[in-house]
């Protein structure tokens, strides 16, 4: 794919196209599998029949509170948009507020033996650790900027650590060619990969394979979409089946490329995955990445921080080790 085409397109419009695509397949499911003479069916505020006009909207009952379920990142930005306007309540699972940001602080024993806070870097991030600056993460930055959340930039490599598989090991700035099958995983070598696959870049031929869905969504976008939902039904795994790789040299590629099961999710989110971190980059070593100074946790600390403040007026609440078993919906009599 050329660099300028590349840098014409914005992925995250083609993600928006996406989501918009499987939200319409899924209402239509539900519309065509309702009986239109059901009884136990509730109209939530808002909603309206096929009859019904838009106009229906005026009518329905004004908004009282809102329920959210999780108090990850997703529910704590719902929670600011519109615990402005409304009473919001969040229902947690978890007795930890913040979902996959998560840090772990590490201790150190003091001189008498007691535990203690570590150094300013003895953290480790579990979950969310570090954000690419792409076009897709935007919304993401200007979150941080709004939060005042320090950013440092985030190494995802480096040339002159090592790199080791197979009981193979090299540095790497110093990774002998594909073609020579570096780590040995080839059948002449007592491997499990076809010699003719063992001496390719398993990058390349997960590129070759999914470089058509790229193109034709920087081509043109509906297109694209429909070629990537007529595989719909497809893992990356079971996609590159399809296209006759065996076993074996699609988990040396997953290895290589990914990790352990990546591939047995939707092949569209390899693709979309791809097309949000090579986007507008000749190299992806060039790809900006950047991670929290202190830690990801300071990301909904921050968030929780605002919503305790007074510009929310006690309007929102968070419940923490609440588990939602059912969503039920009463009407409130005017």
């Amino acid at each position: 794919m050329s660099e300028h085409s590349y840098s014409e397109v914005k992925p995250l419009q083609i993600y928006h196209a996406y989501v918009e695509k499987i939200l319409e397949q899924y209402y239509a499911e539900i519309v065509e599998s309702t009986p239109e003479d059901a009884e136990d069916v509730v109209r939530l505020p808002g909603e309206w029949s096929k009859e019904d006009k838009p106009e229906a909207l005026s009518q329905t009952q004004p908004i009282r509170r809102i329920a959210i379920i999780g108090a990850g990142v997703a529910g704590l930005h719902a929670a600011t948009l519109l615990g402005k306007h409304f009473k919001v309540d969040i229902y947690e699972a978890n007795k930890r507020i913040g979902g996959r940001l998560f840090t772990h602080q590490f201790e150190t024993d003091s001189a008498i033996g007691t535990r203690e806070p570590g150094g300013e870097y003895d953290y480790f991030d579990v979950g969310a650790m570090r954000f690419p600056d792409t076009d897709v993460m935007k919304k993401t930055f200007d979150l941080f900027d709004d939060l005042g959340i320090p950013l440092i930039p985030y190494r995802m490599l480096g040339k002159k650590t090592w790199v080791a598989f197979n009981e193979y090991r090299y540095r790497r700035d110093k990774v002998p060619s594909w073609s020579t099958d570096p780590f040995k995983v080839g059948v002449k070598h007592r491997g499990k990969v076809p010699d003719k696959y063992a001496t390719q870049s398993p990058s390349e031929m997960l590129n070759r394979e999914i470089q058509p869905f790229l193109d034709e969504l920087i081509r043109d976008r509906e297109k694209g979409l429909q070629m990537l939902f007529e595989q719909d039904s497809h893992s990356t795994r079971s996609y590159l089946t399809e296209k006759g790789y065996p076993q074996s040299v699609i988990n040396y590629i997953e290895t290589m490329c990914f990790g352990t099961g990546g591939y047995d999710r939707a092949l569209a989110e390899t693709v979309l995955e791809e097309l949000c971190f090579r986007y507008n980059q000749k190299d992806p070593e060039d790809l900006k990445w950047k991670c929290v100074e202190g830690g990801s946790h300071l990301i909904p600390l921050r968030m929780v921080e605002r919503l305790m403040g007074s510009e929310y007026a006690n309007n929102v609440s968070i419940f923490t080790g609440h588990q939602v078993t059912a969503v039920d919906y009463k009407p409130v009599s005017t």
